[in-house]
């Protein structure tokens, strides 16, 4: 009676993700193997079941090497279909028995290799394996020892391209059998069972014909041709070592046809077709991509539409001598986009084998290492038929700088383009040569140097750009699976969040998302995986819309930090005195952002740019904060006086700095403070080098980009510039022609009942007893004060009120006439200036 192994399931080490060289291994429980005495890397003598039910005395042995079970490995890791534990039980066992030369006679389960399972017969090469519905039993005849050496291995090779077997033209004659005894240096073989080989072109099967131990056995094996079969050939039950003495012969014989195998008791005939990697067709590759990274679906259908073309003309051959194949692309975008995650994505759901390279750890301090090492890593991934590089933060090693420089950055990049220059050529000598596609990852697409993407080698740039709520509603749909919504209002929540998130990448959304996640944890909340709760009446159960709003006035975008930027707490009802304007202004700025269907309808756009002047005090600065607050969107705050510099072209490279952020964060209001310092008349400029008409033109040639229309269907704006100024006169007049500064707003001088509403705006947030005959004396009183001198005379009559009794309760009237001698009119002399019939003004009343 011979000891009974149940097989639960199959390691498919036959898929290209498989980094370690298939052998043909079985896996058992710790107690078992310590029970009968098997130690690890031993060899068993295996049988299935049915071979030795059978009389059939021909069936060949099959060897496999003992491995320990651990669900901890990385081979059984996370995946269901293998067991925590294999079953097995220890029997009771009577002091005396001798368990090293008995095994124990009891079941146990075991875990194969799919090698050694195409060499039982459970399965074939290209089957799939997939979990087992039932046991299959193996019959352990023996444990074998003292292995001898082989000194001589026929293997017979599946060499033709594919499954086209009658073209002769495509054998590879030029297999590397020292690679394969490297590979298999050590390993076990044994007659008519497989072992595997990582060629140039990706996995291939070998088929063990001969084994020889000694010269005395040499003879003249039969090969398989048109005629006679390898199935032929008397089956010899040899076992033996491959060492460093061990002759490897392939035999590649182009009349072989077929190679025939046993399968329970069935033959089936294997054409000799190479082994191709398992990639999905294009519409299930995007799909599996697209329920990963949301957000970008146009840009991720381009992409795979060029990486799947590439793959399939690679596998299939179908390219025509003198085309060259495409080399790589280059992903560009703003930092949190999701290049490198779109990249890994790409590569993992292809099928393929792959490399991330993170071109930072590139850089050692041995001398010649980088360069050793990735052409070691282009050199491994040649030997598959078809493979991705993924080179991320590719800048570092391909400045614009690195090809003037001498030192390590320009041997990199010198190997890099090398390298480049020499995969995917159409080698007709060598065809099996593997092709190599490359994915370049980077923020800073303006240093690299020009040589590495142009044609020929990373030919095409892809630019991930999140912009729209409807790019930014994807990736919130993603990254918030696992929180707790209630699922009939989910959706209108995330629309409300994908609105209000305006200038975020996908990072800082992800980072939203944790906000959240972590106001569940500190209120009690400890489902945030979305499970079962107890105690459903619980407010904080599910995720509200009141939770993105605390963690938003946390979470802010993350590219909005090299300028001052905010979207101020000011809002028009805080504003006093102007309503006209204001009125205006919602109209033809706030609508825009709002409901642009009513721009479409009529085929107009909105406003593009906002000239605010007027006397200093009368809240131009105010106005323009509380635009970007009304809209709700990304709101830059620029000092004029921050963006010119003494040096000579500084001043440009600000101003264009300055508008590359706003774009990058559109939609987004720019308001730039004091225009008159940017933006003067022309012509003036005494300094030999025109500084002041450089950047003037700079000025101008930054608001034509902007304004150059993407989408023609509607009147969307990116970037709204609003400038203030108090002196109009000396700003260039080609700024403020239609098309750049379309709509001037003038605000006056406050007249008496613009004064009379600012005093109330203010009496409302202070303690005062004042009539309303009072209040018209104070207004009268005050002629020519600005909004400022109106705010200084409040403050100053509430400081004289706490001197004269540090228990005043009130403000009084005196103490606003005692103010009024302090305070001066800032405006009594004050001239308009109008700069535009069109312009949006106040008259006095």
């Amino acid at each position: 009676m011979q000891t009974i192994i149940n097989v639960v399931s199959i390691v498919d080490d036959l898929q290209s993700h498989y980094t370690r060289t298939p052998k043909p291994c079985i896996w058992l429980p710790r107690t078992w193997c310590l029970k009968n005495n098997i130690h690890p890397n031993q060899v068993l003598f295996l049988r299935s079941y049915n071979q030795c039910q059978s009389s059939d005395q021909n069936c060949s042995k099959i060897f496999a090497s003992v491995k320990l079970y651990s669900k901890y490995s990385v081979l059984f890791r996370d995946k269901p279909s293998f067991p925590d534990k294999l079953d097995f039980q220890l029997p009771n066992v009577s002091s005396n028995s001798d368990i090293s030369h008995e095994l124990d006679k009891s079941d146990s389960q075991a875990v194969i290799s799919k090698l050694l399972a195409c060499n039982l017969g459970i399965c074939s090469l290209f089957d799939r394996v997939d979990n087992l519905e039932f046991s299959i039993r193996l019959n352990l005849i023996e444990v074998v020892n003292n292995i001898p050496i082989a000194t001589r291995v026929i293997l017979f090779s599946l060499t033709k391209h594919f499954a086209n077997v009658h073209d002769d033209n495509l054998v590879n004659n030029k297999i590397d059998e020292s690679l394969i005894k490297r590979v298999h240096l050590g390993s076990i073989v044994s007659t008519n069972t497989w072992i595997c080989y990582q060629g140039c072109n990706g996995m291939q099967f070998l088929k063990v014909l001969q084994i020889y131990i000694n010269d005395d056995n040499i003879k003249s094996p039969v090969l398989a041709t048109k005629n006679a079969i390898v199935s032929s050939i008397e089956p010899v039950d040899h076992i033996s070592k491959i060492s460093e003495s061990t002759n490897i012969e392939i035999t590649n014989d182009s009349n072989v046809l077929f190679v025939r195998c046993q399968i329970d008791g069935l033959q089936k005939i294997y054409q000799p077709v190479f082994y191709l990697p398992k990639f999905y067709d294009r519409s299930q590759w995007l799909e599996r991509i697209v329920r990963q990274i949301g957000g970008l679906n146009n840009v991720i259908s381009e992409i795979i539409e060029q990486i799947h073309t590439f793959i399939v003309t690679a596998l299939r051959g179908k390219f025509r001598r003198g085309i060259k194949r495409s080399k790589g692309i280059l992903l560009t975008g703003r930092p949190g986009t999701g290049k490198t995650s779109l990249a890994l994505c790409i590569a993992e759901t292809s099928g393929l084998p792959y490399v991330a390279i993170n071109c930072p750890d590139m850089f050692k301090t041995d001398e010649g290492a980088a360069e050793k090492e990735i052409c070691l890593i282009f050199e491994s991934m040649l030997r598959h038929r078809v493979s991705i590089v993924i080179l991320d933060e590719i800048d570092i090693i391909s400045d614009t700088s690195t090809s003037d420089r001498a030192g390590i950055e320009a041997k990199l990049f010198s190997i890099i383009v090398k390298l480049i220059d020499s995969i995917n050529e159409n080698d007709w000598e060598n065809p099996c040569k593997g092709q190599i596609f490359i994915i370049g990852t980077t923020n800073r697409h303006h240093a690299i140097n020009s040589h590495l993407y142009r044609p020929g080698r990373l030919d095409r740039i892809y630019e991930l750009v999140i912009k729209k709520s409807e790019q930014r509603l994807g990736l919130l749909k993603i990254m918030s699976e696992k929180l707790p919504f209630i699922e009939e209002q989910k959706d209108l929540i995330l629309q409300k969040v994908s609105r209000m998130t305006h200038g975020f990448v996908a990072t800082d959304l992800q980072y939203l998302c944790t906000q959240v996640a972590i106001q569940l944890v500190r209120e009690g909340n400890k489902n945030i995986d979305g499970d079962s709760c107890e105690d459903l009446d619980n407010p904080y159960v599910h995720v509200k819309f009141q939770h993105f709003e605390e963690a938003l006035k946390v979470v802010k975008p993350s590219n909005l930090n090299e300028f001052q930027t905010k979207i101020p707490d000011i809002r028009f009802s805080d504003i006093f005195g102007i309503d006209e304007i204001i009125e205006d202004l919602k109209l033809t700025v706030i609508e825009p952002f709002h409901n642009p269907q009513e721009f479409i309808k009529f085929g107009i756009s909105p406003p593009r740019g906002i000239l605010v002047y007027g006397p200093p005090g009368v809240g131009k600065t105010i106005l323009s904060c509380a635009i970007a607050a009304e809209t709700g969107i990304n709101f830059i705050f620029v000092e004029s006086s921050h963006i010119r510099s003494k040096i000579v072209g500084e001043s440009e490279n600000n101003i264009s700095r300055m508008f590359a952020q706003a774009k990058a964060n559109s939609p987004c209001v720019l308001f730039i403070d004091q225009i008159e310092i940017l933006a003067s008349v022309r012509g003036i400029s005494a300094t030999s080098e025109n500084t002041e008409d450089r950047i003037v033109t700079s000025f101008l040639t930054e608001m034509d980009g902007i304004f150059t229309s993407r989408n023609r269907e509607g009147p969307e704006v990116e970037v709204l510039v609003i400038t203030a100024t108090n002196r109009p006169e000396i700003i260039d007049p080609a700024l403020l022609r239609p098309g750049r500064l379309d709509q001037h707003i003038y605000i006056p001088p406050p007249n008496y009942e613009q004064r009379i509403s600012i005093l109330k705006g203010k009496f409302q947030k202070m303690l005062t007893n004042i009539t309303n005959d009072q209040l018209s004396y104070l207004a009268q009183d005050t002629d020519g004060f600005s909004g400022a001198d109106l705010d200084n005379l409040c403050r100053e009559a509430a400081l004289i009120s706490i001197r004269e009794n540090i228990d005043n309760e009130k403000i009084t009237y005196d103490h606003f006439v005692q103010a009024k001698s302090l305070c001066k009119a800032s405006l009594l002399d004050y001239q308009p200036v109008f700069i535009s019939s069109k312009s949006v003004e106040i008259k006095d009343g």
